[in-house]
């Protein structure tokens, strides 16, 4: 397995072409918005100064061991993409010793990747992640950023209420675990 660069490099831009004008949105009307939704979990962060994360919901509010989890972050689209960037997620145990949880994914389950993104828009990528029944922890400390093989997209840390590491990924949201 590749190691992760954390550095500020972007990869060089694969243009997207003609596909990006042509490119038929109207099948992602829930995934494209004209405003955000409230936040229950709000962020201000900036990847790559082309993508903000404006903020996270989950439903159930609270995660439950032995169940699904359904997260949805929102972004607004600052400038045109010109990458497909595949989001990645780490959710840390927080005041427990579980495993971290992953979903990676590109976003949207991989049927509007960043490169097709317009400036202007906001899109809400969902995704389901299960919850192990054993899982113990008190939250769910969930990290994420964009990257291509091994280049994270860098993140502005000039914003300094906006929660990151120096890893190129900022922490979306403390999500509360239902004790047993």
């Amino acid at each position: 397995m590749a190691a992760i660069s954390f550095g500020s490099c972007i990869p060089k831009p694969q243009p997207i072409s003609d596909e990006r004008k042509n490119f038929d949105r109207s099948s992602f009307r829930e995934n494209i918005l004209t405003s955000a939704p409230q936040m229950m979990y709000s962020n201000r962060a900036v990847f790559g100064g082309k993508i903000q994360l404006i903020g996270m919901n989950t439903e159930p509010r609270v995660a439950m061991p032995g169940s699904r989890l359904t997260v949805s972050l929102y972004f607004r689209v600052l400038e045109i993409i010109d990458e497909d960037w595949q989001l990645f997620i780490h959710m840390d145990p927080f005041g427990g010793f579980s495993e971290r949880l992953h979903g990676d994914h590109y976003p949207v389950d991989g049927k509007y990747h960043t490169g097709f993104w317009q400036k202007g828009e906001i899109v809400k990528d969902t995704f389901r992640i299960w919850v192990p029944g054993d899982y113990n922890a008190d939250k769910i400390a969930t990290w994420i950023g964009f990257y291509i093989e091994d280049t994270r997209m860098p993140v502005d840390v000039s914003d300094k209420t906006v929660i990151q590491d120096g890893q190129n990924r900022v922490n979306a949201g403390m999500i509360p675990v239902a004790s047993k």
